[in-house]
């Protein structure tokens, strides 16, 4: 028997459409999960919370204004080291063929594409998860 991969704890959750982000966390917050979420408006917002947070996985929209998620992980990748193995899962309904050609973005474990079903949300990312 293969031993159990942890799922994670704590997610960081960066999304700037407010009805997606309430959808997301709704979904993810089930208490069967056991997913603890931060959910950012901003890569700002994100990046200020990782002054204090130190999630176990990032899910990150990748269109976003003033700052995309792409651009997001790599300001995290260079900002803050410690954070630089976390993995990585990008929400997208496009752009995709463009994260995965990017070497300095990995971990990247994997994409959803959006629109995405609430209902099954927490399982794509416990699959993501469970391939890394």
């Amino acid at each position: 028997m293969s031993p159990t991969i942890p799922s994670p704890q704590k997610i960081l959750h960066v999304d700037d459409d407010e009805i997606l982000r309430m959808i997301t966390r709704t979904a993810l917050s089930r208490h069967d999960l056991g997913f603890e979420i931060i959910s950012c408006a901003s890569a700002q917002e994100a990046l200020s919370h990782l002054k204090q947070n130190s999630p176990d996985l990032f899910l990150f929209d990748v269109s976003m204004p003033i700052v995309n998620g792409i651009e997001l992980l790599r300001q995290i990748r260079m900002d803050f080291p410690h954070l630089a193995q976390v993995p990585t899962i990008f929400i997208s309904g496009q752009e995709t063929d463009k994260i995965k050609t990017d070497d300095d973005l990995h971990p990247v474990i994997g994409y959803i594409q959006k629109p995405f079903s609430p209902l099954t949300l927490g399982a794509q990312i416990l699959s993501l998860w469970s391939k890394k």
